[in-house]
């Protein structure tokens, strides 16, 4: 079993699944919950809305990732969550209330040495995100997207083509990329991008090779 195995099984064996189709709103930003959810499989979308109802992504995350993670260290916010967390893809959450994850943590270090690989994923995710708003070529931001999304959602690590399950809009690369629609769609045009992202089937293909990666920090080379 990996080092995941404990936390995995402690969801799977004691939580409620729930079967979410592509589309489905899983909890609106503000909603007050006190649950916390493993997505089984699938894509979830995390996305930040403003005032006006207008939604941005903020991140995705696939299978074996929990949401919120934090609130496993930290108590909820009390105006609700921070963001809407919506099915990218047909999905598979379990889920538990947030005091009952806490208690089996403090009973058993297994889990705990899950929770550590969890939070490392989830800071990973968030190291990548911060050094890519620090880029300003639109180039440079979208191919690290790419290579983002490729190392952290592909369900075929070992092919060249990272085959992510969920039809991926501009929108969703624009808004991870901290670029506009126009911006990415400009971009994506060029006959040299058409090697690298397409979609077919309802699902996304990037290549993952035919990205220049050398602008990337080793670390992030290495822990994915």
């Amino acid at each position: 079993m990996d080092n995941l195995g404990d936390l995995i099984k402690l969801f799977q064996d004691q939580g409620a699944a729930s079967h979410h189709t592509k589309g489905t709103v899983i909890f609106n930003q503000g909603d007050k919950l006190d649950d916390i959810l493993l997505i089984d499989s699938g894509l979830v979308k995390i996305t930040d809305s403003d005032k006006h109802g207008y939604g941005r992504t903020v991140a995705i995350f696939g299978k074996r990732h929990i949401i919120p993670v934090s609130w496993l260290f930290v108590e909820p916010p009390q105006l609700g969550t921070i963001y809407t967390y919506m099915a990218l893809s047909d999905s598979v959450t379990y889920s538990l209330p947030r005091q009952q994850v806490r208690e089996a943590l403090d009973a058993n270090p297994l889990i705990y040495k899950s929770l550590a690989d969890i939070t490392s994923r989830a800071y990973i995710n968030a190291l990548y995100r911060i050094y890519n708003l620090q880029k300003t070529n639109v180039s440079e931001k979208v191919e690290f997207v790419f290579y983002y999304l490729a190392t952290l959602l592909s369900v075929n690590k070992d092919e060249p083509a990272a085959e992510i399950q969920a039809s991926l809009t501009h929108q969703d690369i624009a808004d991870i990329a901290g670029l506009s629609r126009e911006s990415v769609t400009h971009l994506l045009s060029k006959p040299r991008y058409q090697d690298v992202f397409w979609k077919k089937g309802g699902k996304s293909y990037i290549n993952v090779t035919k990205l220049d990666t050398s602008n990337l920090p080793q670390i992030l080379t290495m822990t994915m």
